[in-house]
Formats: C-alpha cells, sequence, structure tokens
C-alpha cells in the first residue's frame, strides 16, 4: 500500500486500501499484468528474465500488512499468474521472498509455491 517504486515499466506498484479482500487483490494484479503485457516489449523478447519479488507481508494477519486481506491461497494465486507469464514467454524465473513478519504464515506460504 504505497510502497515500492514508482511504476517504469519494468516495475508493478498496485497500491490498494485497508480490507482489501483477496479476490479484489489478486485481479487488480492480474488485470494490470495483462495491461501491462499488452503494451510491453515482452511480447517481442525484449526482456530475457522474470524477478518477482514476492512478499508475504500482505497476508492476512501480518502485522505491516495494514489490515490487507490476502489470503495465503490468493498469494500463491499471483505466484501462479506470474509462473505461467515465465513460461508461456520460456523466461527463466527467479522468484524472491520479501516481508513476511509471522514465520508461520511466511512458511506456509513459500511451502505453496516451492
Amino acid at each position: 500500500p504505497g510502497t515500492g517504486e514508482k511504476e517504469n515499466g519494468n516495475i508493478i506498484n498496485i497500491p490498494v486500501t485497508p480490507k482489501t479482500t483477496s479476490a479484489e487483490i489478486v485481479k487488480l494484479f492480474s488485470d494490470k499484468l495483462t495491461s501491462l503485457l499488452s503494451k510491453s516489449a515482452l511480447t517481442q523478447s525484449y526482456y530475457t528474465h522474470v524477478i518477482l519479488v514476492a512478499g508475504t507481508d500482505a497476508i492476512i494477519g501480518d502485522p505491516f500488512g495494514v489490515e490487507l486481506k490476502l489470503s495465503i491461497q490468493g498469494f500463491r494465486e499471483m505466484v501462479g499468474i506470474v509462473t505461467k507469464l515465465a513460461l508461456d514467454q520460456r523466461l527463466p524465473l527467479l522468484i524472491l521472498g520479501a516481508g513476511g513478519y509471522v514465520d508461520t504464515t511466511t512458511a506456509i506460504c513459500w511451502s505453496h509455491i516451492v
């Protein structure tokens, strides 16, 4: 929510308000990524790889999640969207963790995507 760098074509930042639901967050993410790709050189083989920085601090219950309502399943769906994109474009994918201040939640999220 309001964090991260400003968008520049390589970075997607989707500010959301507190209490935004998991379904809303996943839809915003999917729509934004689809919009970006329709304008992007990614479809023209400009990029050579995909790097996803996937913090879990937006998950329900995280003290830094600003009351976001992203579920573990929603997190998994968002990672799945990026993974499918990388596979479809035959691009190497590097997923990095960031944020996540509830150890058990972070561990559960990562166990779902590795």
